[in-house]
């Protein structure tokens, strides 16, 4: 597992509370290293996560007019009802600031 860029959550044989336990774990991992990228990119004026990443990718693909049915695809959300709430929670002038950050 050590060749992949992001780490694997998922774990065979566990459940519940240990999965539970291990999937913030890999997050937890996941963040830290997203943290040290920004660290090394100097980027100072916010923090990089998961949940920043997945907004940036849903918003960049928006704003290319790619179909809501397949960013919803992409962030594997199960109904595409999620996606427009996702997708729906900022307005156009909330994204074109966050568009100048990148």
């Amino acid at each position: 597992m050590e060749n992949y860029l992001l780490p694997i959550v998922s774990k065979e044989g566990y459940t519940g509370e240990q999965l539970y336990t291990h999937i913030q774990n890999r997050f937890a991992k996941n963040n830290n290293g997203l943290a040290r990228l920004a660290e090394a990119l100097e980027t100072t004026d916010m923090k990089l996560t998961s949940y920043v990443s997945r907004h940036t990718i849903a918003m960049t693909l928006q704003d290319n007019q790619v179909p809501r049915e397949v960013i919803s695809q992409i962030l594997e959300h199960s109904v595409l009802a999620t996606a427009n709430t996702y997708l729906d929670s900022f307005s156009s002038s909330v994204i074109n600031e966050a568009a100048k950050v990148l």
